[in-house]
């Protein structure tokens, strides 16, 4: 593996800049932390730091992976030492620019698996091109699933208090076509040929308290080609802890029924609500919390079968935490979110924000449908809602009740393409959520009837 002498100074430079940054080590947990989300990383798979230079972002990498994978960390001065040696994903730091990006590609593919993906982040600067030009060159190069980002609008000028929230702000940021340019960084991703690649199997179902003690609820409306890919990976990572499955058909319209009572046939823990109308998640969420019976409860949503190594933290958490409610959080600083639209970013951020002045708790983001909590919580749950507003009043009336709860990240990747809902629709949905936040607030200030 022959490297130009452009590559190889590229790793010195960046590290002399690293030097004189205060925040470094924020900035590289965070690229961690975006790495592992975006290839939703499990123990044992392999990663190859390259130009790891002093090895900042290796320390990092460790850390958020719970040094559970084998991460072989090489200078560029050292990288004839591969020998050939081929990884599963493969992850590097502001090693090239827009001239010697092609290079790099090349080393890219000789280095991973089929399969394999690579995170790469490039400084944003000069003529380094748009995410579109980085796309094609990257496509061009044989990458499939291929990704360019905007991101790092973490400045040294920045004071520590305002970590977090600048971080919250990103995430506002990376998604405003006429803020993009102030991003320090962005990041590219594409995966090797072949497009599938067979995952190994693992169990991240380790902490004994959870053993059959789980009640997973999924509200299902034409969800055909989603629900089974989902109970699948959920048995694949989590079995152990699963007592039942209780899918609830919202009035589909598609093979959805038929495709639960096939898996049910294949699984008595598999149970199957049958709503009549009116439709709604809130009322099929209702149901299926209501039939649960184990200990714990998981409400989730029936497309998020790609974040389902993201769930050990919620499971882990509240096995050692001890923790009444664990909320997924898509806007923690550790969370990634890509492709959702910009419309819903605003409307959750002013809602969040709305919520913490006025209950004055310090919460993030408690309205994703990824809840676990303890059966005695979902049993004092009194949900009114028939819609997507259901998800506040099951975030918001267990911290008002006085459960201990914790956010855990996740993150929120092209989960589905219907995502992008009209103006009229978000305004809809918007109503309810805010007529149960005035709820709360009413029931906060002047009694605690339905929170009791």
């Amino acid at each position: 593996m022959t490297l130009s002498p452009s590559l190889r100074a590229a790793e010195r430079l960046r590290d002399e800049r690293w030097n004189r940054d205060r925040w470094i080590r924020e900035r590289m947990h965070w690229r961690a932390c975006i790495f592992r989300q975006y290839v939703h990383l499990l123990p044992g798979e392999t990663i190859l730091d390259l130009g790891t230079g002093s090895g900042r972002f290796t320390e990092e990498l460790k850390t958020v992976s719970r040094e559970e994978n084998p991460i072989t960390a090489i200078t560029l001065e050292r990288a004839n030492a591969l020998q050939g040696q081929r990884f599963d994903y493969v992850v590097a730091q502001e090693i090239a620019d827009r001239a010697s990006l092609k290079e790099l590609l090349t080393i890219l593919r000789q280095t991973l698996n089929p399969g394999g993906t690579f995170v790469v982040f490039l400084r944003n600067r000069g003529r380094i091109g748009s995410p579109a030009a980085l796309e094609r060159i990257l496509q061009e190069h044989g990458f499939l699933r291929t990704r360019a980002h905007y991101t790092d609008f973490l400045y040294s000028w920045t004071p520590r208090f305002l970590l977090p929230l600048l971080r919250g702000i990103s995430v506002i940021l990376e998604n405003m076509p006429l803020q993009r340019q102030g991003a320090r960084c962005i990041w590219i991703a594409g995966q090797a040929p072949p497009p599938l690649r067979e995952r190994h199997s693992v169990s991240l179902a380790h902490d004994q308290k959870l053993h059959q003690a789980v009640s997973i609820v999924v509200p299902c409306h034409n969800e055909e080609m989603n629900i089974g890919p989902l109970i699948a990976g959920l048995k694949a990572f989590y079995d152990p802890y699963i007592r039942e499955f209780i899918l609830v058909n919202d009035n589909s319209t598609d093979r959805t029924q038929g495709v639960m009572e096939s898996l049910h046939r294949e699984d008595p823990r598999v149970h199957i609500i049958k709503r009549s109308p009116p439709g709604g998640v809130g009322y099929a969420l209702k149901d299926g919390i209501a039939a649960a019976t184990s200990s714990y409860i998981l409400t989730m949503d029936g497309d998020f079968t790609l974040l389902l190594p993201e769930l050990r933290d919620l499971f882990d958490t509240m096995a050692k935490d001890d923790i009444d409610i664990v909320y997924g959080s898509r806007f923690s600083p550790e969370s990634i979110l890509l492709d959702y639209p910009l419309p819903k970013i605003l409307s959750n951020r002013l809602f969040h924000l709305l919520a913490r002045m006025l209950l004055r708790k310090p919460i993030r983001d408690v309205t994703n449908n990824l809840k676990l909590m303890k059966l005695d919580v979902a049993r004092k749950l009194h949900l009114t809602e028939p819609h997507f507003a259901v998800n506040a009043e099951i975030g918001l009336q267990p911290i008002l009740m006085g459960y201990n709860f914790k956010e855990v990240p996740i993150s929120w990747i092209n989960r589905s393409a219907d995502m992008g809902v009209s103006s009229f629709k978000l305004a809809k949905v918007g109503r309810g959520y805010l007529r149960v936040l005035w709820r709360m607030v009413r029931e906060t200030m002047f009694g605690a009837r339905a929170l009791s």
